[in-house]
């Protein structure tokens, strides 16, 4: 795709990170729904599907093990599928 052709999904997942106390960080991953397709959606968050809890200092120099990174790439891409079958 050379260019965003802006199609999206109705449904998704969006993400966030929250400052912890202790210097951890806590990422959010909440289901979220629009009522179209159309661009630009309009996403409400529909239910908290997952989070996990890192360093601070490590999420901040972004230096996550392989094995991080491929818990969270799955746990996304998993998400997506299920909603996708929905």
């Amino acid at each position: 795709m050379p260019t965003d052709d802006r199609r999206r999904s109705n449904r998704g997942v969006i993400a966030c990170a929250v400052a912890l106390d202790g210097g951890r960080v806590r990422l959010c991953f909440d289901d979220v729904e629009s009522k179209s397709a159309q661009w630009p959606p309009e996403w409400r968050t529909d239910v908290l599907y997952t989070w996990l809890e890192c360093d601070a200092s490590d999420f901040a120099k972004t230096t996550f093990s392989e094995r991080q990174l491929a818990d969270i790439g799955l746990t996304l891409v998993a998400r997506l599928a299920a909603l996708a079958k929905a």
